[in-house]
C-alpha cells in the first residue's frame, strides 16, 4: 500500500463525527477513502449532512496530519509492523464477518496467519499491566508453537498443550501471589477464551482442557458471530 494510500485510511478514521458505519456506508458509495476525499463538496452533500460533507471537502486537520505521521514512523519502526483496511487480502475474514468490522487494524507480526484458524486475546481497554502481560505470553506461547502433536504432553490424541501450561502456569502464580497479597481467594484464577464458528471443537476441548490442568478454576467462552453485510 501506497503513503498517500494510507494517508487517506487514517485520515478516514480520524474524521469526527464519522463512526465506522457511517464511514463503511461511504466506501460502498465512493470506493476507496481517497475517492472519499477527492469527490468534491457538491458530490458528497448528495450523501451525508452538511457539516461533514464540509469537512471531508477541507485539507486533513492538524490531528489527522499527526496521526498520518506516527503512523508512518511506527511502520518504519520494524519490519513486522503492518497496516491493514478492510481493501486488504490480508484482513481477517472472519472479522470482516461481523457486524461491525474495524476499518483499520495495527498489526505487529506474521500478518499471514491472520486468516488461518485461531484463537483470539481481548482484553480491556484499560487493562493492568500484569493483565496486558498475560495476553502478551499467552498469544506469544500459542502463536509460536500452534496446536500440533509435538507440543502435546502425550502424543497427538493428548488434551493438554504443553506450551500453552506453562504460560498459564506462570501467570496462576502471579494472580495467586497478587490474591494472596490482597488477601482473597487464591485457589483459581479464571480465563477468558473467545473463539468464533470456524474455530474447531477439537481445539477448543485441548484449551479448555489444559486451562482445567493449571488451576482455571472458571472460564467465559464467548463465541464471536456475525451477520452478513
Amino acid at each position: 500500500m501506497q503513503a498517500a494510500e494510507r494517508a487517506a485510511w487514517l485520515r478516514l478514521i480520524c474524521t469526527p463525527g464519522l463512526g465506522p458505519r457511517a464511514a463503511r456506508k461511504l466506501l460502498s458509495t465512493f470506493g476507496l477513502p481517497e475517492a472519499i476525499f477527492d469527490a468534491g463538496l457538491s458530490t458528497l452533500l448528495r450523501s451525508m449532512p452538511e457539516p461533514l460533507a464540509r469537512m471531508l471537502a477541507q485539507p486533513p486537520s492538524a490531528e489527522a496530519r499527526s496521526s498520518i505521521d506516527a503512523t508512518e514512523h511506527w511502520l518504519a519502526a520494524a519490519p513486522d509492523h503492518a497496516l491493514l483496511t478492510l481493501a486488504d487480502a490480508a484482513y481477517p475474514q472472519a472479522l470482516l464477518a461481523t457486524s461491525d468490522p474495524p476499518l483499520v487494524l495495527f498489526a505487529i507480526g506474521r500478518i499471514e496467519l491472520l486468516n488461518r484458524q485461531s484463537l483470539a486475546i481481548v482484553g480491556s481497554r484499560n487493562a493492568t499491566r500484569q493483565g496486558s502481560e498475560n495476553a502478551q505470553l499467552f498469544a506469544r506461547s500459542l502463536a509460536q508453537s500452534g496446536i500440533d502433536a509435538k507440543y502435546k504432553r502425550n502424543g497427538p490424541n493428548d488434551l493438554y498443550i504443553v506450551p500453552l501450561a506453562n504460560a498459564l502456569q506462570s501467570a496462576r502464580q502471579t494472580d495467586k501471589l497478587i490474591k494472596q497479597a490482597k488477601g482473597i481467594d487464591a485457589s483459581s484464577s479464571e480465563a477468558i477464551v473467545i473463539a468464533d464458528n470456524t474455530t474447531p471443537y477439537r481445539l477448543l476441548i485441548e484449551v479448555l482442557f489444559t486451562l482445567g490442568q493449571s488451576e482455571y478454576a472458571k472460564y467465559h467462552l464467548m463465541v464471536l458471530s456475525g451477520g452478513k453485510k
